[in-house]
């Protein structure tokens, strides 16, 4: 894998030496005058408190090039502290009503369960340290052999922030999803009672750096989509048709909003020979609703419904975007819709927990998998590293971001390698 240098001094923080930048912290009257306006409108990013970062992450397919002092967990402990969105939800509103807390929100995904917020009182160290400590416990439970568990605090978390929202810390380097991902975390909390104006203030620069860091440098050339990049390996070798086949895409997940835009924006497939199943509107729906366009849609109460099969048994291929845990589909169940060897069945699961049970499907249906996907992007990941102006393009986004994106929030990274 390319790899580049790493800066040769530390991104500087709250107790670098003086003299060195940092980020102004609120008077009291500026931070009351800004909760007042947190309803109504976003607030400057540079007039935000420090924030913190308390999280666990999977490697990234870029390398760690210039990103701050992040360890990586082992899959296995990674996967054991995975919380449901129900689990999630009720984290965050029991974060809300500690007296410590001021605001925040979990970015929860395939590669990073990552919590970003501000305490009160956030001049003292010793609460700083204690309200990290707490979220620690309560995302992640008790220390366990390959969990690495990390804490950054003020332009650390900034960096680490906007690298990931360019794609420089996913396995799928320039991974476009990983903004709608941010967003939709951001409105999660926000649901919860857990995110107000700060989290607004965050979100809407760090999308803004994402975009620019596109157009600006070389990076933008490598930004892809994980739906995108998996398709892509599946098309060529089974010659798919995507823009002749009828689609049924199940769940109103970031996924599923991903697998739509693709089909439609990529592949062009006609909005008539899509449905989205889903079970009711949320935060995200609108983005949902613009990627289905006139494409049909069935509202169900559970995604074992038989209204289901019914939408399957017309389907030449069928998406699950969900994040639920458990099958919600036996094939065994799909076996009797219709003749598959004359008319065969593509079964697309891009859930990690599994959402096709284990029974025999039927001649004609193909199942694959969130494992097989993951090799699939794998190898088109690969193919991009392999290109000889990956690691100046991953270099330049770093650059922008260390210059031009740190200043946005009124941070003159001095210390920072610039090379």
């Amino acid at each position: 894998m390319p790899v580049y240098d790493a800066p040769a001094d530390p991104i500087p923080t709250r107790s670098t030496p003086a003299g060195e930048p940092h980020v102004r912290t609120l008077a009291p009257d500026d931070d009351c005058r800004l909760a007042r306006l947190a309803e109504v409108q976003l607030m400057d990013t540079r007039c935000l408190p420090q924030p913190l970062l308390v999280g666990v992450s999977l490697p990234g397919g870029v390398c760690a090039g210039h990103d701050p002092d992040v360890r990586y967990s082992t899959p296995d402990a990674f996967a054991r502290i995975k919380k449901s969105r129900k689990e999630l939800y009720a984290l965050l509103q029991r974060l809300a009503e500690q007296p410590h807390f001021r605001e925040g929100f979990v970015w929860d995904t395939c590669q990073r369960v990552e919590f970003y917020g501000w305490v009160r009182s956030p001049d003292s160290p010793a609460r700083r340290a204690a309200a990290a400590a707490r979220v620690a416990r309560d995302l992640f439970g008790e220390p366990r052999l390959g969990l690495e568990v990390n804490q950054l605090d003020g332009c650390p978390v900034w960096h680490h922030l906007m690298r990931t929202a360019c794609g420089l810390n996913s396995r799928l380097p320039g991974d476009l999803d990983v903004t709608a991902q941010l967003e939709t975390a951001v409105h999660f909390a926000q649901s919860a009672g857990a995110a107000g104006g700060r989290a607004a203030a965050m979100l809407e620069r760090v999308l803004r750096v994402a975009q620019d860091v596109g157009r600006a440098t070389e990076w933008g050339g490598f930004r892809t989509g994980y739906c995108r990049a998996a398709l892509c390996e599946l098309r060529d070798p089974q010659r798919i048709a995507w823009d002749r086949c009828t689609h049924v895409v199940i769940g109103g997940s970031t996924t599923s909003r991903s697998i739509l835009n693709t089909l439609v924006n990529v592949y062009h497939v006609p909005e008539q020979r899509i449905t989205l199943v889903y079970r009711g509107h949320h935060g995200q729906w609108k983005q949902l609703r613009d990627a289905l366009g006139g494409g049909r849609r069935l509202r169900v109460q559970a995604y074992t419904d038989p209204d289901i099969l019914e939408a399957i048994a017309g389907a030449d291929v069928v998406f699950f975007g969900l994040d639920v845990a458990g099958p919600v589909l036996e094939p065994a169940a799909v076996n009797r819709l219709r003749d598959f060897q004359r008319r065969p069945l593509l079964l697309v699961d891009f859930n990690s927990l599994g959402s096709i049970g284990a029974s025999e499907p039927a001649r004609g249906i193909t199942l694959c998998s969130a494992p097989r996907l993951d090799a699939a992007v794998n190898s088109y990941a690969e193919t991009l590293r392999r290109r000889p102006d990956f690691c100046r393009a991953a270099q330049a986004a770093d650059r922008w971001i260390r210059s031009r994106g740190l200043a946005r929030i009124g941070r003159s990274p001095a210390g920072l390698a610039t090379a």
